[in-house]
């Protein structure tokens, strides 16, 4: 599967972007056309090379050989649905330009079809996320991850005065997603930027997993004095849908954290109630820690989305402070639960399927227990006489 990194490392905007998956390799001519196929008269992209820190990077630049009309969110949809583009990308397009709409809308008290300012109406801005979009189809992007986001400090001369950095609109489209301030007075997230990234991103933090095949960097209109203006992208293939025949991949989240302070039984009490709250499985490993303690580490996988109720009960039953946690995947071959006779009656079992075709049943240990408890004898007794049941 095609994926794309984004390494945000003074930011993001619309034209650096665009200008990043340029330099990875998404053809010029394709850049140079989409005024024409946008419909868009007297509208010119230039793509050339700039130095920013000593690197060498890609930079896009619209020039418009006549005044543009502030256009209103109508007249943009009307622009885009006679465009000559994919029906997704005009979808996306307007989704985009149609979130960004309501946020201006809603920080300026009036409606979307009252918003009229140089950000929506500006051609660049519907050429960038256009671009983007068709670039990210052209290059067959299906998922699309991104670093954390630098923020500045500042203001911003705009068509509606003095704004303060980060703009308004960026702090409401980047509500919910990783950002830190760094050292810098002039403004490295734009709300296009911003808005592109609220639509494409799945995931924020480190690169996933993957083959790097290309790599492009995009290069902002000036430099900055504290950090080199150039947005990197990273282009790979992952293994995450080349599963073999039979098997099955799912995504899961590890949480991980050690302790030196707490018993085996508040051990083993935690470890249940994390099952019973719906871990998928939780073990724990003994291990040396600082001071020569030797102390525990709890290990706990669980479902995308539960992260906080798992850890939520680590730290309300355990003695940690502090738990990582991680994004993974697993393997599945074929496994189903069915019941099978006995002369205890019927009972629980997994069929397991192997790769090589070999057919597995294994009792579940909670039956044999019961039927262990019940009849009085061992329970590797009840394994092997289940055992002979399903073989014969």
């Amino acid at each position: 599967m095609r994926v794309l990194f984004l390494d945000c490392i003074s930011g993001i905007s619309g034209d650096m972007l665009l200008a990043a998956l340029a330099d990875a390799g998404w053809q010029h001519e394709q850049i140079h056309a989409l005024p024409g196929r946008l419909g868009l008269q007297g509208v010119t992209i230039h793509v050339e090379k700039r130095m920013r820190c000593g690197i060498k990077a890609t930079g896009i630049n619209v020039t418009a050989s006549q005044d543009q009309p502030m256009r209103t969110m109508h007249a943009i949809e009307s622009i885009l649905q006679d465009a000559s583009i994919p029906a997704t990308v005009k979808e996306d397009s307007i989704d985009i330009l149609g979130k960004l709409a309501d946020v201006e809308a809603d920080i300026h008290g009036c409606s979307r079809d009252e918003v009229h300012f140089h950000e929506i109406g500006a051609v660049d801005t519907i050429i960038d996320i256009v671009g983007v979009l068709t670039a990210l189809d052209d290059l067959k992007i299906k998922k699309v991850f991104c670093s954390d986001i630098p923020l500045s400090r500042g203001f911003i001369q705009c068509s509606h005065g003095i704004m303060p950095l980060p703009a308004p609109a960026v702090t409401e489209l980047l509500r919910g997603m990783p950002v830190r301030f760094v050292e810098e007075q002039n403004e490295i997230v734009t709300p296009t930027g911003a808005a592109i990234l609220c639509h494409i991103v799945e995931s924020f933090g480190y690169p996933p997993a993957m083959r790097l095949l290309k790599t492009g960097c995009g290069a902002g209109s000036r430099d900055l004095e504290s950090i080199p203006n150039i947005l990197r992208i990273m282009v790979g293939d992952t293994d995450r849908e080349r599963c073999p025949e039979g098997w099955k991949q799912e995504k899961i989240s590890e949480l991980r954290t050690v302790m030196d302070d707490i018993t085996p039984e508040q051990l083993g009490y935690m470890m249940q109630i994390l099952l019973e709250k719906g871990a998928i499985d939780t073990w724990i490993t003994n291990i040396h820690m600082k001071k020569n303690r030797p102390g525990f580490e709890l290990t706990v996988l669980c479902r995308p989305g539960v992260e906080d109720s798992m850890a939520k009960c680590i730290f309300l039953q355990g003695s940690t402070t502090g738990i990582r946690f991680y994004s993974t995947s697993r393997f599945l071959i074929h496994r189903e639960p069915i019941m099978i006779s006995t002369r205890w009656g019927a009972v629980k079992a997994k069929l397991i399927i192997r790769p090589d075709g070999r057919r597995e049943i294994a009792p579940e240990f909670e039956e044999c227990r019961k039927i262990a408890e019940k009849s009085g004898i061992p329970i590797r007794s009840v394994y092997s006489e289940v055992a002979r049941f399903i073989t014969s």
